[in-house]
C-alpha cells in the first residue's frame, strides 16, 4: 500500500521526515510517531503543495466564496 498525503507546511513534512528527535518535538503524542513509521517503510509519501492548491481546506476551515467553489469545482462535487 502506498499513500500520498499532500501537504502545505513544508516544517510539518521536514518534521514527519526527519528521523531525528530533539527536544522541541519531544511534546509529540506517540501516535504521531506511528506516522513516521509509515513513511520510513514506504507506505506512506508526503508531497508538498502550494497552499493555493491544497482542495482539502474546504474540510477545515473558512474559505473566501472564490476559493471554495475552486475546491468544490476541484472534488468534483455538486448540488443536490
Amino acid at each position: 500500500m502506498n499513500v500520498k498525503m499532500f501537504c502545505d507546511n513544508q516544517g510539518s513534512i521536514t518534521l514527519a521526515e526527519s528521523k531525528a528527535f530533539h527536544r522541541k518535538v519531544r511534546h509529540i503524542e506517540v501516535r504521531r510517531h506511528h506516522v513516521r513509521d509509515h513513511i520510513a517503510k514506504g507506505d506512506v509519501q508526503v508531497i508538498y503543495i502550494e497552499s493555493e492548491a491544497q482542495i482539502a481546506d474546504v474540510m477545515m476551515k473558512p474559505l473566501p466564496k472564490v476559493k471554495h467553489q475552486l475546491a468544490i469545482q476541484l472534488l468534483n462535487l455538486q448540488d443536490v
